[in-house]
């Protein structure tokens, strides 16, 4: 899964485990510089899709057939 918030400023990712051993990740970047804002360690689950909210304030994300909430800080962005 991938994501860009309303006013193109933040990209989010999803990166699922790949075998029983290694774990997913919710990444954020920032759009302009390329650069890596924060890695959320979602432990040995499936992640799957990420999508902004609207007014770009919170992200969802899936986590197997669970859906969970993060509230995105604004701080530059």
């Amino acid at each position: 899964g991938l994501s860009i918030n309303p006013s193109g400023t933040l990209i989010a990712a999803v990166k699922s485990r790949v075998n029983i051993a290694s774990h997913g990740y919710l990444l954020l970047w920032d759009a302009r510089s390329g650069k890596l804002l924060s890695s959320k360690d979602v432990g040995a689950t499936n992640i799957g899709d990420v999508a902004f909210s609207p007014d770009g304030a919170r992200l969802a994300y899936t986590v197997g057939e669970n859906i969970k909430f993060v509230r995105i800080s604004n701080k530059g962005h």
